[in-house]
């Protein structure tokens, strides 16, 4: 087959296209790569805030649904950090106090954050709490903090402080301007200047995250968001529900790219004389568990979706089959026609997720584009099943 040749317009334009990228390249300042021979870098240990857990100069994550003590977690790492005290594990201390700065965008300081600190017998002097960031010189133009746009500002803060530690960003996804969460090359260029600001300075980086809504996927792959998140992590935790008392929590490691994986431990959120109500609560560390992540979510899920369910999964998946059968249908209307069928929403998701059934959205993917379900491949269905 011969080959199509290009019109003289074409060609011109091609040849247009290329000039231009030359001059591009020719107006941009020429760059280098930084780079030094590995047998002139001398070894160093890590260097252990918390030891196994948090290490100066690295990026570490608390994952976990709303509202199962994420945050207080991390307060509670935070006070530790202010006063030198001793680790819930047992390891030692630095016996010596130290900064820590802390974003919160879902707690508010007064009301909240330092009645906890306080609880938990922090150095509330070594704690700095950021509000916004602003122009210099313009006190009334606040602003959420960006930390793409003010990392400069934070380098600057953290230089002023003289003894910071620890930096807790609550939630990371309120920090990052208009960064697409969901897309790993934005998500490592938001990060890159933080990574490399942590290292420089030597202070740890304890972010937290929330999780997506996929029960049915590896524990790893539950933080919500693009996986470079979990990559560029050096360790990562995930809180979960207790197996046993509702009122006790799990705190699991899921990922060890620093030290190794170790243990799950347990704990509870304790408030002040007993008082649920009261903001002045803290973290009551329990024992170290064997149990792992993955097993901890699909023992929940099994839990909240009701069993084995006989005759009425077996329905309920009968129905999802004559659904989807022709065509993926909107998600919206297949879980309305279960309900026109009597079939319970615990019933059909257990039968949804038994069968296989693919979720996926349709048109650009954009964020106002719907979700649709659509039956496995021949060959795929019934392979997943719930374990008590």
């Amino acid at each position: 087959m011969s080959e199509k040749k290009l019109t003289k317009q074409e060609r011109e334009n091609a040849s247009k296209a290329l000039a231009s990228q030359r001059s591009e390249r020719s107006e941009r300042p020429k760059r280098e790569l930084v780079w030094r021979r590995a047998s002139d870098i001398k070894e160093k240990s890590i260097e252990w805030i918390w030891k196994k857990h948090i290490a100066r100069g690295k990026l570490v994550m608390i994952g976990g649904d709303p509202g199962l003590g994420k945050s207080q977690v991390a307060l509670d790492v935070a006070a530790r950090v202010t006063t030198g005290a001793d680790w819930p594990d047992g390891a030692k201390g630095a016996g010596v106090g130290a900064s820590v700065v802390i974003l919160s965008a879902e707690d508010d300081a007064d009301d909240t954050m330092v009645p906890r600190l306080d609880f938990m017998a922090a150095d509330r002097a070594k704690v700095y709490v950021v509000n916004a960031s602003r122009p210099v010189g313009e006190n009334e133009k606040l602003s959420p903090v960006n930390l793409v746009a003010d990392i400069d500002a934070l380098r600057e803060t953290i230089e002023k402080i003289g003894d910071v530690a620890l930096v807790v960003i609550d939630p990371l996804s309120e920090y990052l301007g208009g960064v697409n969460t969901d897309k790993t090359g934005e998500v490592r260029v938001a990060l890159a200047q933080l990574r490399m600001l942590a290292a420089e300075m030597k202070f740890a980086v304890l972010v937290i995250m929330h999780l997506n809504k996929s029960e049915q996927q590896s524990a790893i792959y539950r933080v919500s968001g693009s996986m470079a998140f979990m990559a560029l992590m050096r360790k990562v935790y995930l809180v979960t529900p207790g197996l046993q008392d509702p009122a006790s929590r799990l705190f699991m490691p899921i990922k060890a790219n620093v030290g190794s994986l170790g243990d799950s431990r347990t704990f509870s959120i304790e408030g002040e004389n007993g008082d649920k109500d009261t903001p002045r609560t803290r973290v009551v560390w329990g024992s170290s568990s064997n149990l792992d992540a993955d097993s901890v979510f699909k023992t929940l899920l099994n839990r909240r979706l009701g069993g084995d369910g006989g005759e009425k999964l077996n329905d309920a998946k009968n129905t999802l089959r004559l659904i989807l059968k022709d065509a993926p249908q909107l998600v919206a209307k297949v879980e309305e026609e279960m309900k026109v069928f009597g079939i319970s929403s615990a019933t059909y998701r257990r039968a949804r997720f038994e069968l296989g059934v693919v979720t996926e959205k349709v048109g650009k993917k954009g964020p106002k584009d719907p979700w649709m379900l659509r039956l496995p491949p021949p060959g795929e269905e019934g392979k997943k099943k719930f374990s008590k």
